[in-house]
């Protein structure tokens, strides 16, 4: 009796009451929060021994599992002391593919010792330079669109240019250099990030040839003075003379304009006696 509650190959009974066991599946509940999120977090310090800046920044939406979480996670980072100090912002969608983001980063007051440009005929030299540098732009996976600005001030220029035959002309351009109190370069980074396009333009040029033109135009009203100066001794210089010459001569000149009238008056006598006689 006992035999028949057996099977007859308990083995494969076994495996295939386990076949038929289910598997469990975790289902995302509404308003979900991963096992770790931080929220928001403000952090300050120094920035290190060496450069002992105060800093201070935040970080928000940061998570172990962005996409329960789809937030973007948000940086930033703010430094300064007395005209010098940097912004940083930084934001990231961690829950898409490719990972999309912006960024803009603005960098002011920081200090260059030296710029040199140029060779043994035309050289350009800056020195003691304050500068801002600013860059904005957003990136997905490899593909990136960036715009910068460089701007350089407060600089001492001194400049050696020797590209001419004409002494005057390279004298001009020498002044036009070292008269530059400021300029910029801007730029543009795009396309992949393995192989770039970089494209850069300053206005430099422009105000060279500005201040260039303002030089010549100083230059063409300084020689139309100096003419006009010189116009002006040569009428003053003969109308001197003519004045002396008048009053050395007055006396015949006003006995000749007297004499004159007399005449006159004779004639229109002699006139008005024969219209008489006429009548």
């Amino acid at each position: 009796e006992f035999t028949k509650y057996l099977p007859e190959k308990p083995k494969k009974k076994i495996f295939e009451e386990k076949r038929k066991r289910g598997r469990y599946i975790h289902y995302v509940l509404k308003d979900n929060y991963p096992t770790f999120l931080l929220k928001e977090c403000i952090v300050d310090g120094k920035l290190s021994p060496e450069n002992p800046k105060d800093y201070v920044g935040s970080i928000k939406n940061l998570s172990n599992n962005p996409h329960l979480y789809s937030k973007p996670l948000f940086i930033n980072i703010k430094a300064k002391e007395n005209e010098r100090g940097f912004d940083i912002n930084l934001s990231i969608d961690l829950s898409t593919k490719p990972i999309d983001g912006n960024i803009n980063i603005n960098y002011y007051g920081f200090k260059l010792n030296e710029i040199r440009f140029g060779n043994d005929n035309f050289s350009f030299e800056l020195k003691n330079i304050v500068s801002n540098f600013q860059l904005s732009g957003k990136f997905k996976g490899d593909l990136i669109s960036f715009l910068f600005l460089v701007k350089f001030y407060d600089f001492v220029s001194s400049s050696s240019v020797n590209i001419s035959s004409q002494k005057n002309f390279n004298a001009a351009i020498e002044r036009a250099l070292n008269s530059l109190k400021s300029f910029s370069v801007k730029g543009e980074i795009s396309g992949e990030l393995s192989r770039p396009y970089i494209k850069i333009e300053s206005d430099v040029v422009e105000l060279i040839f500005n201040e260039l033109k303002n030089s010549f135009n100083k230059e063409l009203e300084s020689i139309r003075m100096q003419i006009n100066e010189k116009i002006n001794n040569e009428v003053n210089k003969k109308l001197k003379e003519l004045e002396d010459l008048i009053k050395e001569n007055e006396e015949k000149i006003w006995s000749k304009i007297k004499l004159e009238k007399l005449d006159i008056l004779k004639e229109k006598i002699e006139q008005n006696i024969k219209n008489k006689i006429k009548l």
